[in-house]
């Protein structure tokens, strides 16, 4: 009789046992489901603000489209043309790219208004001289000949986001750049570019803040 007993007490502990194993794996379950909900909303939230830099470093690189134009129409067209597509897009897509790779913020020492294969133009320096001038001291690097090649300067006022662009005399090595008197003060950056006219091709942009 008392083993008896034994076996009914022990049945239901088991079924106890059992009851307490169901109830601890929904409780398992539902703390799942919503550690999976915290962390899509926390994915969600982290796309969301990955998205909003990204339509923010968008429009700004298409300001910069709409005022650079003057420089990047001659300075890309030979990249566009073998592209089929217009100069616009092709500086809007290769300065989204340094966007990106700078937690897409604009960076404007990498600025490409140019592509090319020509040698790149040094610009030893630029400077403020006289109030609204800026003077710019250049040369064509590994000892590539000015004479050949045709140099480009486009001086920029990051603030104001206006620039402006300058042509050169071939073989001078030196230009002073009038600007506007609303730049003076603010922080200014020459950048410069080259088309050779022996190969027919552009070089790539560099750059170089001005000193006030």
């Amino acid at each position: 009789m008392a083993k008896k007993k034994e076996e009914v007490l022990l049945k239901e502990q088991v079924e106890a046992l059992r009851e307490q194993v169901k109830l601890l794996t929904v409780q398992v379950d539902e703390l799942r489901k919503l550690i999976g909900k915290r962390r899509k909303k926390d994915k969600d939230v982290e796309l969301s603000e990955e998205n909003k830099a990204h339509q923010e470093a968008f429009s700004m690189v298409s300001k910069l489209a709409k005022e650079m134009k003057a420089a990047y129409m001659l300075g890309l067209k030979l990249k566009a043309k073998r592209k089929g597509e217009h100069p616009r897009d092709v500086f809007k897509s290769l300065n989204l790219k340094t966007c990106r790779m700078n937690n897409w913020k604009v960076n404007y020492e990498k600025l490409q208004l140019s592509y090319g294969t020509g040698e790149k133009v040094e610009i030893k320096s630029a400077r403020i001289k006289e109030g609204k001038t800026v003077e710019v001291e250049y040369d064509m690097t590994k000892g590539e000949s000015l004479e050949r090649n045709d140099v480009l300067l486009y001086v920029f006022c990051e603030e104001l986001i206006k620039g402006e662009l300058f042509f050169t005399t071939p073989g001078e090595g030196r230009r002073e750049c009038k600007i506007d008197e609303k730049w003076v003060g603010k922080k200014l950056r020459v950048y410069a570019f080259a088309y050779n006219k022996e190969r027919g091709v552009y070089s790539e942009t560099t750059q170089k803040e001005v000193e006030l």
